[in-house]
C-alpha cells in the first residue's frame, strides 16, 4: 500500500507528484504540455489529499473528505455522476438510510444500495444480488481462491468462468463463457507482477515503470502479422491507466472511473485494456478485478474475501485503504516498515516490496541495511497508525538521522487521534513489538 510518487509518459520527462515525499511542491500540480492533447491539473488540500482535478478530456472533478481521511464526495458538477459515501467505524460502506453507529456484523456486508451480499464460513463472498435481474455465485478452493463463478441475468445463464493458480499463489489461467462466447486466457508474471497475457493468436506483453506497478506500454503480436504493435499508457496521480496512445499518438482507449475504480464509461474502445489500480485486472465475466491474491469489487471499493494474511492485528480484512484516490494496494496486501544503514534511517507504510523499494532509494539497497523490520497487519489503517506511532517514537520528522517528510505528517495520525482506546492500545503494541523486532535485528544485509 502506499502513494504513486512519480509520473512518465511516451515522449515526456518524468515529473514529481507526491506532496508527501517531497513538501516543497506546491497544492497545484499540472501534467500538461503543449504537443500532448492529454492535459491534467491537481490540487490538494492542507491534508495532502486530492481535493480537485481538471482534466481536458473528463472536464472538473472535486473530492471531499471526512476528518479521518475517507472519501466523502465526488463530484463533478452533475447530479447523475455524483458519488456520496458513508461508513461505519470499521469503514464499511453504510446506506443513507441508516445510522452512523450502525455497524456491520465481522465487517461482511450484507447489503448496499440494491446489493445483496452472502458468505461461508470463512467470510467468502459466495453471492452476490443486485436487483431482481442478476445475480452471481463464486466458488473457492481450499485455499480460499476464487476458481469458479456464475452469472444470471433474467434468469438466464450470462456468464461462467473458471481460474487457475499456481504454487505461489498467481492467477495464471483463465476460461470464460459469455453469452456462448468462449474466452481463453494465460498469464505469464515476473515475480508478483503480470508480465505476458496470452489468448489464441495473440500476446501483450507489459512494461512497468521501474520498481511500480503502474504501466508505461503494452507490446502486442498477433499471429500473421510481421510487426507487433505498440500501446503507451496515459495514467492518473496513482498510476491508474486514463487512456492509451498507439505509436501515433492516437488514443484507441479512454476510460472515465467512478471514486472506487469502477468504470464509469468507456469513451474510446478500440483495443482491449483491462488493467485498472495498480496491480489490478479486470475480469469482464464478473465485473471483479484480480488483485494478485484477491478479488476486489469496483461497486463498493472493497475486496470479496478476507486478507489472507489472516489475523495479524486487522481491524478490516476486506477495505482497500482510507481512499483510492491518493492509496495503492497492488497485492491486496498492507505493511509497516523501518530500516537504517547506521546513518540514514526512515519508516514507511507498505509490503515488503515496497520496503525494498524505498531502501533502494534511501540506502542505496537492503544490502546496506544494518537494520530492518517488516510486518503486515492485514488492514491498511493499522498500518498507517503504527507508522504514525514510530514515527512520533522516534520524533522522525524533526530528526536529522531519518530521512522523512519534515513537513507531512503519517495519514495514520489523523486515523490513530479518531480511533477509540482499545484501538489506540493495540496500535501501540504493534508498534512496540515492530520496534523490538527492528532493535533485534542486525546486519539484516
Amino acid at each position: 500500500m502506499g502513494r504513486k510518487a512519480w509520473q512518465y509518459a511516451t515522449t515526456l520527462p518524468a515529473e514529481k507528484l507526491s506532496q508527501i515525499q517531497n513538501p516543497l511542491i506546491k497544492p497545484e500540480r499540472y501534467v500538461e504540455h503543449a504537443y500532448n492533447p492529454i492535459h491534467r491539473r491537481y490540487e490538494y488540500d492542507p491534508a495532502g489529499e486530492l481535493s480537485r482535478t481538471l482534466d481536458k478530456l473528463r472536464g472538473e472533478t472535486q473530492y471531499e473528505y471526512e476528518a479521518n481521511g475517507q472519501l466523502l464526495a465526488r463530484n463533478t458538477g452533475r447530479v447523475v455522476d455524483g458519488e456520496e459515501f458513508r461508513y461505519d467505524a470499521a469503514a464499511n460502506r453504510l446506506n443513507f438510510n441508516t445510522s452512523r453507529f450502525d455497524h456491520v456484523k465481522d465487517n461482511r456486508l450484507k447489503q448496499w444500495a440494491n446489493h445483496e451480499y452472502k458468505y461461508d464460513a470463512w467470510g467468502n463472498l459466495i453471492e452476490k444480488v443486485v436487483g431482481i435481474v442478476r445475480w452471481q455465485t463464486f466458488t473457492y478452493d481450499c485455499e480460499n481462491r476464487l476458481v469458479k463463478t456464475e452469472t444470471m441475468a433474467d434468469t438466464q445463464v450470462e456468464s461462467t468462468s473458471s481460474y487457475q493458480y499456481d504454487s505461489l499463489g498467481r492467477r495464471v489461467a483463465k476460461q470464460s463463457e459469455i453469452k456462448g462466447q468462449t474466452d481463453h486466457k494465460r498469464f505469464l508474471w515476473q515475480g508478483l507482477r503480470m508480465l505476458r497475457e496470452e489468448s489464441p493468436g495473440q500476446s501483450s506483453l507489459y512494461i512497468y515503470e521501474p520498481g511500480s506497478y503502474a504501466p508505461l506500454a503494452r507490446v502486442d503480436e498477433k499471429e500473421g502479422e510481421v510487426e507487433n504493435k505498440i500501446y503507451y499508457f496515459h495514467t492518473d496521480q496513482i498510476g491508474t491507466p486514463l487512456e492509451m496512445t498507439d505509436a501515433e499518438g492516437q488514443i484507441v482507449w479512454q476510460a472515465k472511473y467512478r471514486a472506487w475504480g469502477a468504470v464509469e464509461k468507456l469513451v474510446v474502445n478500440e483495443v482491449e485494456q483491462n488493467l485498472r489500480f495498480q496491480g489490478q485486472y479486470f475480469d469482464v465475466e464478473t465485473g471483479l478485478h484480480y488483485n494478485t491474491f484477491r478479488y476486489y469489487d469496483p461497486e463498493i471499493g472493497r475486496f470479496i474475501t478476507q486478507d489472507p494474511i489472516g489475523l495479524l492485528g486487522g481491524l478490516n480484512l476486506y477495505t482497500y485503504g482510507p481512499n483510492p484516490l491518493t492509496y495503492i494496494d497492488p497485492w491486496g496486501w498492507t505493511g509497516t516498515y523501518i530500516f537504517t544503514d547506521g546513518t540514514t534511517s526512515y519508516i514507511g507504510k507498505g509490503p515488503i516490496v515496497r520496503a525494498n523499494r524505498s531502501m533502494a532509494a534511501r540506502i542505496n539497497g537492503s544490502a546496506n541495511a544494518t537494520q530492518f523490520a517488516h510486518a503486515d497487519y492485514g488492514d491498511s489503517k493499522l498500518g498507517f497508525m503504527v507508522e504514525h506511532r514510530l514515527m512520533e517514537k522516534y520524533d522522525a520528522r524533526a530528526s536529522n538521522v531519518f530521512a522523512n517528510d519534515p513537513v507531512r505528517n503519517s495519514p495514520g495520525k489523523k486515523l490513530y487521534e479518531a480511533a477509540d482506546i482499545k484501538t489506540q492500545r493495540k496500535v501501540n503494541r504493534l508498534a512496540n513489538s515492530l520496534d523490538k523486532k527492528f532493535k533485534a535485528s542486525v546486519g539484516c544485509g
